[in-house]
């Protein structure tokens, strides 16, 4: 899990990601976010790569948490890892909401943000 905290941290917890979707397979204990533009939080900076959809699928979830309200127009807030839980990621949406997720692994796209990438040395 310390690889996707460091992927969450190069893209800035993927502040201001609009959500297509919000999948969650409870028999098959994964939950999947599909994002519209992985990179939104860029838009305007040198470093955005431009439009680019993507997805987040957290795996062998353990234990899931929700407080939303209502899933039409959700943004991300920030994704972080929980300073409570260990291998625990919290979303925080954009009106209002909030997703907390113990699971094992986590899929995700590679970090184009030229950048943000980690200087070789």
């Amino acid at each position: 899990m310390q690889d996707f905290y460091l992927f969450l941290e190069r893209m800035g917890g993927l502040h201001d990601c609009q959500i297509s979707s919000l999948r969650w397979d409870q028999e098959s204990c994964w939950i999947e976010l599909v994002l519209d533009d992985l990179y939104s939080n860029f838009v305007g900076l040198s470093e955005y790569p431009g439009r680019e959809k993507g997805s987040i699928k957290l795996m062998d979830v353990e234990r899931a948490t929700f407080d939303i309200e209502t899933a039409a127009g959700l943004r991300i807030y920030e994704i972080c890892p929980s300073k409570e839980r260990a291998n625990t990621v919290d979303l925080k949406f954009s009106p209002s909401g909030a997703i907390s997720v113990t699971c094992k692994k986590a899929v995700y796209p590679e970090c184009r943000l030229t950048s943000l990438q980690p200087k070789k040395g």
